[in-house]
């Protein structure tokens, strides 16, 4: 079998041996990374019958991150005629500077999948003046995107309604760099970021879609076991745009 062959070579400095790598194989979430690896399919959508780590565990192991690149849970939400993007929402408890900017600059490439401008806020719970160490970090990771990513537009650290409510911006801040109101939503850990995404999804009229699996080498994502079937309809329609862009690099 090629991919118990495939396996082992992957992981036996990791001390995987031959019979671990046939029992493990015989797992259909490993089979079916070890399938997008090969080339065999363009993607995979696994998780509503399991728990999140079990299923992103073999992403993480066969497929893997990209050079340079975090793995990172990114949710959409749409209220009314708005389309907003949240991360970190399932994957990184407590991360860098370093890795917000990352995780930025891949939500950004989702958001212009479907041709909108990304405006990233870095969200914490002041507005551009604390010394405290979570809003420093925020703002660091805001440094890095523009030194980074020069065309993206990027501000912070700031409070959530100020990210998302133009005329606070213009009134109080009328220096950010943020006009309209941000539509990408970066939080400072995994505790805000996945919190903020499930209290919107049960109480506001709005439709949350995610999460989505950012930074892997190949599209993989991973659904939640409380996913109905719209939930997933809409994680195979963009793993979809992702394989499709990743066919076109």
């Amino acid at each position: 079998n090629k991919y118990v062959e495939a396996f082992y070579e992957l992981r036996k400095r990791r001390g995987v041996l031959v019979a671990e790598a046939e029992r493990l194989i015989a797992d259909p979430y490993y089979f079916s990374a070890m399938a997008v690896k090969m080339g065999d399919a363009h993607g995979l959508v696994s998780g509503a019958t399991n728990n999140y780590s079990t299923c992103v565990k073999p992403i993480l192991q066969i497929i893997g991150t990209g050079r340079r690149r975090v793995a990172s849970g990114m949710n959409m939400v749409l209220i009314d005629d708005r389309i907003l993007f949240f991360a970190d929402t399932t994957m990184n408890i407590d991360p860098t500077a370093e890795q917000l900017a990352s995780i930025a600059f891949h939500v950004s490439k989702v958001a212009q999948y479907f041709k909108i401008e990304p405006k990233i806020a870095m969200l914490s719970f002041t507005n551009f003046t604390a010394e405290h160490a979570n809003p420093k970090k925020m703002r660091e990771a805001a440094e890095i995107v523009r030194e980074k990513y020069p065309d993206l537009i990027v501000d912070g650290e700031m409070q959530a309604d100020t990210a998302v409510n133009g005329d606070i911006m213009s009134r109080i801040f009328p220096f950010g760099d943020i006009k309209g109101g941000a539509n990408i939503l970066m939080f400072p850990n995994l505790d805000a970021g996945n919190i903020a995404y499930k209290l919107v999804q049960q109480l506001s009229g709005g439709e949350v879609l995610g999460p989505f699996l950012l930074g892997t080498k190949k599209p993989a994502n991973v659904l939640q076991r409380t996913c109905n079937v719209n939930d997933v309809i809409n994680t195979i329609v963009l793993t979809s745009l992702e394989a499709q862009a990743y066919m076109e690099q």
